[in-house]
């Protein structure tokens, strides 16, 4: 594919983008559980993808989702489109965190960035 054709495949008003757009307010309007499989799995991309490009994981973690989804959801969505890499590092990643589910608790994930971070300054 030539880098003229790829790029206008996202450009606003692309069919792609219109599909993805099209996944996600199917997802908004009628809830994760609601959709078929393929139009979750574009949202979860999507919404993971778009906070990690604009800061790293520390921006994924430091997000607070609506109904607290496992980040598992978020790995099995990057597999299922062929991201086994990025399924892998967000996978590694969340295996850091010394407590389970850390989804479900802001306070302490938060707590174990902030140490993160911190040290990676000093």
């Amino acid at each position: 594919m030539s880098e003229d054709h790829s790029s206008s495949l996202f450009e606003q008003g692309s069919v792609l983008v219109r599909a993805m757009n099209r996944a996600i307010a199917e997802v908004v309007r009628f809830g994760p559980a609601e959709v078929p499989l393929p139009l979750r799995t574009v949202f979860y991309v999507q919404l993971a993808q778009g906070i990690i490009d604009n800061g790293g994981l520390q921006y994924f973690f430091e997000a607070d989702f609506e109904e607290q989804p496992s980040y598992g959801i978020f790995v099995d969505a990057y597999r299922r489109i062929g991201a086994d890499l990025e399924a892998t590092a967000l996978a590694n990643a969340v295996n850091l965190f010394p407590f389970a589910d850390p989804q479900t608790d802001k306070t302490r994930r938060n707590a174990i960035l902030a140490q993160w971070f911190d040290r990676k300054k000093g």
